[in-house]
Formats: C-alpha cells, structure tokens, sequence
C-alpha cells in the first residue's frame, strides 16, 4: 500500500476526525447526564418544562435546560418557642421539644411542592421556615391542653402536635416523621409543687396501706385469741360438765350402796351388841383366875378376827365397796379396843 496516495491519506484523517467527533460527543453526552442518588431528586427545568427525578439519571441540554439538585433527607431540629406558652389554666411554662421532617416522596406533587418552596434556600433557611411553622401549632396546641398532660402524657401532646400540623407541612411538600417533648417547666414552680403534691398523695396512700394491713392484723390476732379463748372455754365447761356428771353418777351410786348396804351394817351392829355382853360375861369370869382372863382375850381375838372375815365375805357379797369394810372393821377394832380397856378397868378396881 502506498502511503503517499493522497487518496489513502485524506481516508485517514476522514476516519481519525471522526473517531475523535465520537469520543468528543461520548464524553459530552457523560459530562450533559446528571445523575442523583436515592436521597436526591433532579430538578430540570427549561423549554420542555419542569422534570423530577428521583435516584436516576437524565439528559440535560445545556442550551434550552437547567437543572437543580434538591436534597431529600430527613431534616432534624429543636424546637424551642422563644416566647412564653400559656397552658390552658393560665400557667407559663417552656417547652423544649424536637421535630424531624423530610420530603414527601411518596407523590411527585409534593416533591414540586416542596422544590417550589426550597429548591433555591439553604437547609438552614428551610430549617428556620419549618421551625415558624411549627412552633405556631405548638403554641395552638399547648394553650387547649393543661400541663399535667405535658407533664404525664408527652405521647398524646406529641400525637395532637402531628395531627395539627400536618396539613400545614404537607402543603409544603413536607411530611412530620416525629415530634418529641424534651423538657417542659414553668416559672411558679407549678410542676415542682405538683410533684411535691403527688409524692406526698403517694405517701398517704401508702400510710394508709400500711395502717389497713396492721389493722387486718391486729384483727386477724383478735379473732385468732377470741376463738383460742372460746374454745378454752368451751373445754372447760366440758370439763366441768363432765364432773358434774361424774359427780352426779357417784352420788347415785353412793346412795345405792348406802341403801344396799345398811342391812349389812345393822346386823354387824347386833352382833357387837351380843360380843360386848359375852365380852361383859367372860370378864366377870375372869376376875377370879388372872390366867383365864387372859385366854379369855386371846380367844376372844381370834372370834374377832373370825367375824371380821365373815363380815368381809359378808360384804363383797352384798357389793360393799373395800372402804366401807374397812371403816367397818376400824369400828370393830375400835369397839372391841373400849370394851378391852373397860374390862381391865373393871378388873384393876376389883383388886383393890
């Protein structure tokens, strides 16, 4: 191939310029397409209108369009009234709170909504907007509520909060994510003393808890002895009882063995009556012959003690009881003892 050709040289550089018309037109085309992540939107505007594009990429041509770059990220800040709020009774407190508000991306509407109104302000002019529009509703909203609610219940103060502010925002192309209650005081001291006036009702409560249970224990206790006490009672009258009818039953049987035994008795009666005129008899005897008296006694003894076991059989056949023999047999002793010592008497006075 001949290089010197002019025809082969001018194909050359008709290829080369257009190899490098095409590497020109690629990387304009790269540099033209904007793109944006997925917490941006692509604001282009120009001759064909207003395009929003949200995490993509579009051609922008540089002669008739233009094209902004809108953040779409979740914006947090404090929301801290500088003027004084009024409750519903009156009562000024502050309120330190924190809002966090993005873009409502979930209409295209409202992403314009909100490029219409942001698109050529910083975040922190956003920020300040947003805070104006919020603090207003907060003022709305604490002033139809009392400040036990935004001491005890933030959750629905901050429920109330979304719901009134919400339509406002939303114009705005805005949407609340969360609003919380950070601090709430006041000037008077209202809530401290509220404190003070709920932990002292706790301790009454309590006071009175305690004074309940030591009452239901000195009850339970009082009960507890009364029933103890009842039921010691309630065995001794048994007992008594029980007494009173042995008693009673002792009685009754002590008068049938008297009414059993009394015929027993009189004829042990007689008999001694009839032993004590022998025993006069044999001592009369026994004056002359000193020995004779005395066997006189001995025999006398043992007819005595013969009588007596006759008088025990005699009475365990009648049911007489052991004590009522052997008062029995004392008695005889006791008879035959006097008229042993009368008898001596008699006989000591004879010899003198």
């Amino acid at each position: 191939m001949d290089f010197t050709d002019p025809t082969i040289v001018l194909t050359g550089i008709l290829l080369l310029a257009g190899l490098v018309i095409v590497i020109v037109l690629l990387l304009a085309y790269r540099h033209l397409t904007k793109k944006v992540g997925p917490n941006e939107a692509l604001i282009v505007y120009g001759r064909r209108g207003t395009r929003i594009i949200v995490g993509g990429s579009a051609f922008v041509n540089p002669i008739t369009e233009q094209y902004r770059v809108f953040s779409l990220e979740l914006m947090s800040f404090d929301v801290a009234p500088s003027h004084v709020l009024y409750t519903m009774q009156g009562i000024a407190v502050d309120v330190k709170a924190v809002a966090q508000i993005k873009v409502h991306v979930a209409e295209s509407n409202s992403i314009r909504a909100a490029a219409e109104q942001f698109l050529s302000k910083t975040v922190t002019q956003r920020v300040e907007l947003i805070r104006s529009v919020i603090e207003g509703h907060l003022r709305h909203i604490i002033g139809h509520l009392a400040i036990e609610d935004l001491v005890n219940n933030t959750d629905y103060v901050a429920q109330q909060m979304i719901a009134s502010a919400s339509s406002d925002v939303l114009k705005m192309g805005l949407e609340i994510v969360s609003f919380t209650i950070k601090q709430v005081t006041d000037h008077d001291d209202y809530i401290v003393n509220l404190g003070r006036l709920q932990v002292e009702e706790l301790r009454k409560r309590v006071a009175i808890a305690t004074a309940h249970a030591q009452r239901d224990t000195q009850i339970a206790t009082a009960s507890a002895i009364r029933e103890a006490a009842l039921a010691r009672v309630k065995a001794e009258q048994e007992r008594l009882q029980a007494e009173a009818t042995i008693q009673a039953r002792t009685t009754e049987l002590r008068q049938q063995l008297a009414k059993t035994a009394r015929p027993g008795q009189e004829m042990v009666v007689e008999q001694l009556r009839t032993q004590e005129g022998e025993q006069h008899d044999r001592l009369a005897l026994a004056q002359s012959q000193r020995h004779s008296e005395q066997r006189g006694r001995e025999s006398e003894e043992g007819q005595f003690s013969h009588q007596r076991t006759l008088l025990k059989q005699q009475a365990s056949e009648m049911g007489v009881q052991a004590s009522t023999l052997s008062s029995l047999s004392e008695e005889t002793e006791k008879l035959y003892g006097s008229a042993n010592s009368q008898t001596v008497g008699k006989s000591l006075s004879q010899k003198q």
